[in-house]
């Protein structure tokens, strides 16, 4: 959807994007526990300001960027993180 409304709305210099976050500690996911983001590249939680500071980046300094998809996520979408055993 987001690619299909950019390039409906990009010729009215309108700019679409989208933002995925992953794992966000916010009051509704204060009963999850740690071992939910334990095996992302970034093994946390994100915080909520982490993804204001992506949309204040999308705003003000992607000005020509129109049907991107932003991912917050700590890398969650690349799968968990393996450990190789030591030879």
């Amino acid at each position: 959807m987001t690619k299909s409304v950019a390039l409906e709305l990009g010729k009215d210099g309108i700019r679409v994007m989208s933002i995925h976050p992953g794992p966000i500690r916010t009051p509704m996911t204060e009963g999850f526990g740690d071992e939910i983001a334990a095996g992302q590249p970034i093994p946390r939680f994100g915080a909520s300001d982490e993804v204001t500071k992506m949309m204040m980046f999308m705003a003000a300094d992607a000005t020509y960027s129109t049907g991107s998809e932003w991912v917050v996520d700590g890398g969650a979408v690349l799968g968990p993180v393996i450990e190789l055993p030591e030879e």
